[in-house]
């Protein structure tokens, strides 16, 4: 299993952002219409100094994380006929719920089914896991149109959404198989479901 530390000096810029956040809500909405694409502009309601934001963004840029072993487990992967399943036990028990269907490019999530997305390649080593990396995204997003600056920050009972990710890869540096599982629902303003799980596999 593996895990993502963050550099500290970014954990403690988030954290201080991410109060700010909380105490003007709408914020985020009046910076989102107001700057279109690239960054939010600075304003001091985000809860850092400008020169706190702006080294926050250029850290952001860099992608000072990195992925680090919190310990191993047994997995059990099978492929008949092109259908990967996993079994496992414990905390990932998660896993016994998604099969790959490859003869029909799509994953299952339990009851949901996840079409393929489009395939990843990173050339450089500037990522969680310090190495080029390929694979492929299979991705489920309900709604589909989903548009978070329609909806008051103050006041989120009404938003329903979900979203499912998996991603399959492969490390060049290690040649190991990265299997990424992402699983997030919110009801009625209300995180019901949250996982992220990153795998290598020898």
């Amino acid at each position: 299993m593996d895990g993502v530390v963050m550099d500290p000096r970014l954990k403690t810029l988030m954290v201080k952002f991410q109060q700010g956040i909380q105490r003007h809500p709408e914020v985020i909405q009046e910076l989102q219409k107001a700057g279109g694409q690239g960054p939010l502009p600075y304003d001091k309601r985000l809860g850092l100094t400008q020169g706190e934001y702006s080294e926050l963004l250029a850290l952001m840029n860099k992608r000072e994380m990195r992925s680090v072993s919190t310990g191993s487990a047994d997995v059990s992967v099978t492929n008949e006929k092109g259908i990967i399943r996993f079994a496992a036990q414990g905390k990932l028990a998660i896993l016994n719920d998604i099969w790959l269907d490859l003869p029909h490019n799509e994953v299952h999530a339990g009851s949901r089914t996840l079409p393929f997305i489009e395939a990843v390649n990173v050339t450089d080593a500037q990522n969680a896991f310090g190495s080029a990396w390929f694979g492929y995204k299979w991705e489920l997003a309900e709604p589909k149109d989903l548009d978070i600056s329609k909806y008051d920050m103050r006041d989120l009972s009404n938003l329903n959404a979900s979203m499912y990710k998996v991603v399959v890869g492969k490390i060049a540096t290690t040649g190991q198989t990265l299997v990424q599982i992402k699983g997030m629902e919110i009801k009625n303003g209300v995180r019901t479901v949250s996982y992220e799980i990153p795998l290598f596999f020898q």
